[in-house]
Formats: structure tokens, C-alpha cells, sequence
């Protein structure tokens, strides 16, 4: 596809960069520790979501522009790989749209757009990682008091009162903890007492380490807290998680790695915020009519069988699925060997009695037929359950998945698994399904308001893939705005007619220092922007005066995210340091990049009518 270097192509409005300026705009209240969630009203429906994430937001948007789809399958791109900033991503497309309309404005021919804003990202990427800390390191920067922001909303008593499915009273959880010194917490795996007895989460003394001459282990409950963004509730939940995760890897001597497909979580509507915990083994809600069965099956040595698709006799695996346009014109299917749907379910449940299978758990859905036989005869189903439990059973029973279920047979049955009941939900029922050896945690996740559950369970995805890919990186960048300062300041200085040429086009280009300001100018706004929706400052012109006493003392030697930090997130004097992941960060800004010049560049052909092939032949046209 081609790219216009005339200056003819900035005539006439470029709807899809106006577009995604739009869009993006939309969305900037979920930016910060602070998000502002939002109320999409279906008009043909007449249902509402609540949203509190960019890429939520999205999905619940009609986007019948080409520009919107775009973002979409973007943004969701991101968000199946990285878990988290979807936010930064929305954002800089967003105001980088904003820059090339600028710059069009100006006059700035398409190709110059172009190598400039590429050159500014790739100049910027390389700096940011030369400013990432290891995480062992990033840990010491952080404050005295950062480590118990976890463990302020969370009561160890409430919690291990709802991990046993016990109530808990929401009065016990919200109430301040200032003056109860904690002799125990289930909240963090390591810690060591201090004189008065109290118990310090994460901390490990220094002088056992010394004298033993190993290596001090990572804080992960203060990481944690760095990167948790102001969501010290699904934070600590994720931190539980690892704990336990951890202390099964030590009982068959793994390694204590923090492992995301082996984490679960489970939506329970009607309890109170403070009954969310943290339990061992794969939780998941049986409904009414299988309550029974679950409660039969209590205690018992089980036999499991796996199903890896759909449990449904039209079900094929996608190797060999069958046209969707071919139909069988005879209506004697009998006697070419078809069964009908009720004579499939009760060979099938013949199969799970034979080889006596006491919970089947399948990937996908399970024909409605065979389910309602299954609980007739005590069988436990559960469905739509993740490749990462059934991975995890697979390894701790002794259980082979199989596509099909004339497949099964004994040696794919597996054993030893069991089943306790938590707690009861109204009519179903709570079911924790574990099996020796098991590194399955399931996050529960409550409150009595269920439009809030969504939410809820989006922040605590949020936290584990932010420690996950804290962990996974080795580094993080200083959040609260200091790599996006850095970045503009690095702009500026590019921007300047001595500023180094790192960019193959950039001496060729005239433009190349308005276009990098303008672009610098995005960072900086994107900094303003989260400053002013955590409160920290009364507008948006007193953001942006801050920010330039942070570029001025980037000449002065001070950081740029120290001043930043106290003004977000100052606590009691102790100075809250955060950070970001590093990949995630990255990635957003090259795919936020990325997207807007091939908004940019589509824009343009329709604008000037130019097509591929004609792209080619022209000396001043430039490809992507």
C-alpha cells in the first residue's frame, strides 16, 4: 500500500485519523490509579454495561467504522497478549492522530509525517530501555511504608473466614487497621517478626541472608504493590495466589514461578467485596440441579474424564469439520448409519457409566440432553472450563483428554481427585475440585452490586498480568508518568537542528523537528491527562506546569518521576514509588504507532484516489 510524499494530499479531511481521535477520546477517564467507570446504554436492547477499561469499552461500542474495527481488533490484540495496557495503547493513538492532523495541517507532506514519527518511536523505545531497573532493584527504591498497602483493607480474620466459605461482616473489612499489630497474615507467603512481634509481610532478614551466603530472595509483595496502580485489593489477591502457587511448588519441588494458566477465577454474586479470597484448587458454581450430585460426591476418591471441544454429537474438531454449505437431501439418515440426538446421549452416557466417571469436565458446551441424563444418574458436568485446568488435572490425576468421547476408554480416566464443598450460593452450590499436587488457584471474586463483578474481575486480571510480566521481564520502567517524561524531554532534544540523526530519512527531512514536538507534545499529554484524573492537581494547565518543571529538572539531575510520584501518589510523606511493565508499555506505543499510519496511510489514498500499483511507480511515493 502506498504512502504520499506531496504536499497535495493534505487537502480534503482525514475522517479515519479524526476517528480514532474520537474514539480515543472517549475513553481517557479510565486512565490513572483513579478510573472514572462509564454507563454504555444499548439503544436497541435497552441494556446497560458498566465499563471501567478501554478495551471493554470497546467491545461494547458498535464500531461500524473502518477506523473503530481497527482499534478494536487492536486494542484486543494487546489485551490477549499482555493482559494490560490497553489503556496507553488507546490513548497515544489517539494523540499521535491528533499530530498527523496537525502536521497535515501545517503543510507537512505524508512521508515526512511518517520517518519522523517512526524515527521519534524508535529513538524513544531504545531510551526507555536504557532507564529500566531490574526488579530486585526496583524494590529498594520503593518506600518504607508501601508494603502494607496491600494488607490495609484486607483483615486476616475476614479472610480466612471467607476462604472456609464462612460470612464475613463487609464492616470488619472496610474498617481501618492502623493500630493492630498482625501476628500472622495468609496474605503473603514470606516475613519475619520483629521485636514487638508484629509481622512485617514480605520482608526477609538481611542477617539470615548474610551469614548463609545465598542470594536475598525477590520482595514480591512490595513489586507488587509497585505495579498494582491503585488496585490494592485485586493486588493482594493476586499476591495470595502466588504465595500459594509457590508453596505447592515447594511441596513437589518445583520451581516458584508465578503461573497464569494455572490461575482461575470465580464470579460469585451476592456476597460482600471482603468475602473475595484467594483458595486452592479449581472453584467453580454448580448450578441447582447438580447441587445434589455435588454434595454426593463429597470427600470421595474421584474418577475424571476430560473433553477437550464441545460435547455435542455435531461437534468436530476443526481439522474435521464439514461444510457448512452441503446438506443431505434423504431423509432415511437411519439407515446410512445416523443416530438421532437422543440415541447419541444415551450411548454416550453409557460410555461415562461404564468406565464409571465421576466429574466429566469439558472445554466447551455439553449437549443438553447428555447433561440433564448426567445429573439423572449423579454424574458431575461442568463446562467451558479452561485449557489450563484441564492441562493441570491432566498432570496431577493421571487424566488424557480426548476430542472425542469414543476415545475414552480406561487409561484416559483419571484418579484421585477430590471434592469439597465451600459454600452454598442461594440454590447452587460452591465446588472446589482439587487434586494432589496442584499448583490451581481460584481467585473469588464478590459483591453484592453484579454490574460491578465484570469490573472487579478485569482489575484482577489486570494486577496478575502486571506482576506476571514484572516477574517475567526481569525490569520495569518508573511509572506515574516518568518514561513518558523521559520520552518528551528525549523529543525535545531531538527535535532541536543539532539533535542527533538516528533514523535513515532523518536527515532528508525537513520537517523532522516540528514533527517530533508535536509528537512529544502527545506524551505530555498523556501524563497531564492521568494527573488530573487522580486528582492530584485542579486542571489540566496546572498538569502541564508541573510537567515542565519535571522536563527543566531532568537538566538539573533530579528524575522526572520523583516529582511526579509525590504528586500522584504521595503517602504520609513516604514517597510511593510505581512502576511499569516494560514490554507491555513498549508494545502498546509501536502498536498505537503502527495503527495510526495505517489509518494515516489508507486516508490518504482515498483522499488522492492513488492505488497500489500506481504507488510503485512513483519515485515520491513511499511504501510501508
Amino acid at each position: 500500500m502506498s504512502m504520499l510524499g506531496c504536499t497535495a494530499v493534505n487537502q480534503g479531511p482525514h475522517i479515519g485519523l479524526q476517528q480514532l481521535a474520537a474514539l480515543a477520546a472517549a475513553a481517557n477517564a479510565f486512565l490513572g490509579p483513579n478510573k472514572k467507570c462509564k454507563i454504555v446504554d444499548g439503544q436497541e436492547s435497552g441494556e446497560s454495561s458498566l465499563v471501567c477499561s478501554s478495551f471493554r469499552l470497546l467491545v461494547q461500542l458498535d464500531l461500524s467504522c473502518a477506523a473503530g474495527q481497527l482499534l478494536n481488533e487492536t486494542t484486543q490484540a494487546h489485551q490477549k497478549a499482555f493482559g494490560t495496557g490497553t489503556g496507553c495503547l488507546l490513548f497515544m493513538a489517539g494523540v499521535w492522530s491528533t499530530t498527523a492532523v496537525e502536521c497535515l495541517q501545517e503543510g507537512v507532506p505524508v512521508q515526512h509525517i511518517v520517518s519522523a514519527m517512526l524515527e521519534g518511536l524508535d529513538s524513544c523505545l531504545e531510551a526507555s530501555r536504557g532507564i529500566r531497573l531490574p526488579i530486585k532493584e526496583a524494590v529498594r527504591h520503593f518506600g518504607s511504608g508501601g508494603d502494607k498497602r496491600l494488607d490495609k483493607h484486607r483483615d486476616p480474620k475476614s479472610i480466612e473466614k471467607a476462604q472456609k466459605g464462612e460470612t464475613c461482616e463487609p464492616q470488619a473489612v472496610l474498617r481501618g487497621k492502623a493500630n493492630i499489630k498482625l501476628t500472622h497474615s495468609r496474605h503473603f507467603g514470606l516475613g519475619e517478626r520483629t521485636e514487638t512481634g508484629s509481622f512485617v509481610p514480605g520482608m526477609m532478614s538481611s542477617s539470615s541472608s548474610s551469614l548463609s551466603g545465598k542470594p536475598e530472595p525477590l520482595d514480591v509483595t512490595r513489586l507488587a504493590v509497585s505495579v498494582s496502580h491503585g488496585c490494592e485489593d485485586g493486588m493482594s489477591l493476586v499476591v495470595e495466589a502466588y504465595r500459594i502457587q509457590t508453596e505447592s511448588s515447594r511441596v513437589d519441588g518445583g520451581r516458584g514461578m508465578f503461573d497464569l494458566d494455572k490461575l482461575v477465577t470465580c464470579v460469585l454474586p451476592g456476597l460482600p467485596e471482603g468475602c473475595s479470597c484467594t483458595l486452592h484448587g479449581f472453584l467453580t458454581l454448580v448450578s441447582e440441579e447438580q447441587a445434589p450430585t455435588a454434595k454426593g460426591l463429597e470427600g470421595q476418591s474421584l474418577r475424571v474424564a476430560v473433553i477437550n471441544g464441545d460435547l455435542t454429537k455435531s461437534y468436530h474438531h476443526l481439522g474435521f469439520s464439514r461444510p457448512t454449505d452441503v446438506r443431505h437431501m434423504t431423509g432415511k439418515l437411519d439407515c446410512l448409519g445416523f443416530h438421532s440426538e437422543s440415541d447419541w446421549a444415551r450411548k454416550a452416557l453409557t460410555t461415562l457409566q461404564r468406565l464409571k466417571v465421576d466429574v466429566l469436565l469439558v472445554g466447551g458446551m455439553v449437549a443438553e440432553g447428555l447433561r440433564q441424563s448426567c445429573v439423572e444418574q449423579g454424574l458431575l458436568v461442568i463446562e467451558r472450563v479452561m485449557r489450563g485446568v484441564l492441562r493441570d488435572f491432566a498432570e496431577t490425576t493421571g487424566v488424557m483428554p480426548v476430542t472425542y468421547l469414543s476415545q475414552l476408554d480406561e487409561d484416559c480416566i483419571g484418579k484421585g481427585a477430590r471434592a469439597f464443598m465451600w459454600r452454598e450460593c442461594g440454590k447452587a452450590v460452591a465446588v472446589n475440585i482439587q487434586a494432589n499436587a496442584t499448583r490451581l488457584v481460584t481467585a473469588v471474586i464478590t459483591s453484592c452490586v453484579s454490574s460491578k463483578l465484570q469490573m472487579l474481575e478485569d482489575r484482577f486480571w489486570g494486577c496478575a498480568h502486571r506482576l506476571y510480566h514484572a516477574m517475567e521481564d526481569g525490569h520495569v520502567l518508573p511509572g506515574a508518568g516518568g518514561t513518558e517524561i523521559l520520552c518528551a524531554h528525549h523529543l525535545r532534544e531531538l527535535s532541536k537542528p543539532d539533535g542527533n540523526r538516528t533514523h535513515p530519512l532523518g536527515d532528508s527531512n525537513p520537517y523532522r523537528g516540528v514533527v517530533l514536538q508535536c509528537m512529544a507534545e502527545g506524551w505530555v499529554e498523556y501524563v497531564a491527562t492521568v494527573m488530573w484524573n487522580s486528582a492530584a492537581v485542579p486542571s489540566k494547565l496546572e498538569a502541564w506546569t508541573v510537567i515542565d518543571q519535571s522536563l527543566k529538572g531532568l537538566g538539573a539531575g533530579t528524575l522526572p518521576w520523583t516529582r511526579l510520584s509525590e504528586h500522584l501518589h504521595g503517602d504520609g510523606g513516604h514517597l510511593a514509588v510505581v512502576y511499569d511493565n516494560v514490554e507491555a508499555k513498549l508494545e502498546a506505543w509501536r502498536k498505537a504507532l503502527d495503527l495510526v499510519l495505517l489509518v494515516l496511510q489508507t486516508d490518504t489514498e482515498i483522499i488522492t484516489g492513488f492505488s497500489t500499483k500506481d504507488a510503485k511507480q512513483e519515485s515520491h511515493l513511499m511504501l510501508l
